[in-house]
């Protein structure tokens, strides 16, 4: 005990450090593996061609990456701008751009 007052200092430093080391890390995995992903706009693509619709009849997608236990997809959410309450949800795989859910209300 008494060693570890001693060194305070030096033990939270080196804890900080790891800490540190372990998030940038963490950060250069996450980034590399996010080239392999479509682009947010592919994905809105790939829901629009699905449904059928041109471009310019959606309003402003919503687009979220989501990920869980090593999988990655896209939440694409839009409606239709010429029919009111019309609207469509996608979940679109991040990687292959396969689609894995589509909804329409």
């Amino acid at each position: 005990m008494e060693w570890l007052r001693r060194n305070y200092k030096t033990v939270v430093g080196t804890l900080i450090i790891l800490i540190l080391i372990e998030a940038v890390v963490a950060w250069y995995l996450i980034d590399r593996f996010r080239e392999n992903y479509l682009s947010g706009d592919e994905a809105f693509t790939v829901a629009l061609e699905d449904a059928g619709l041109p471009r310019e009849a959606v309003g402003t997608p919503q687009i979220k990456l989501e990920t869980e236990k090593g999988e990655a997809w896209y939440e694409v959410t839009f409606t239709l701008t010429s029919e009111a309450g019309m609207a469509y949800r996608y979940q679109v795989n991040a990687e292959t751009g396969e689609i894995l859910s589509a909804e329409r209300e």
